[in-house]
């Protein structure tokens, strides 16, 4: 398996990308990409949607890590 130095952190039902935010620094300074994910909690589809979007934008391969 290749090495995955790519994070993606995902916040559940009424969470906010901000909380997850808290963790990139860390993350980053353990030589990390990592970006947090903003889902509109319309839809399950909507937030399966705004996070293919984000980790395709970002970053080709990568770990998800979701919080509920």
């Amino acid at each position: 398996m290749a090495e995955v130095s790519n994070v993606v952190l995902v916040h559940g039902a009424w969470g906010r990308r901000l909380e997850l935010g808290k963790v990139i620094p860390q993350l980053e300074e353990a030589g990390l990409n990592a970006v947090s994910v903003q889902n509109p909690l319309t839809l399950l589809a909507d937030d399966v949607a705004a996070t293919k979007r984000q980790s395709r934008a970002r970053m080709a391969k990568s770990f998800l890590v979701g919080h509920s």
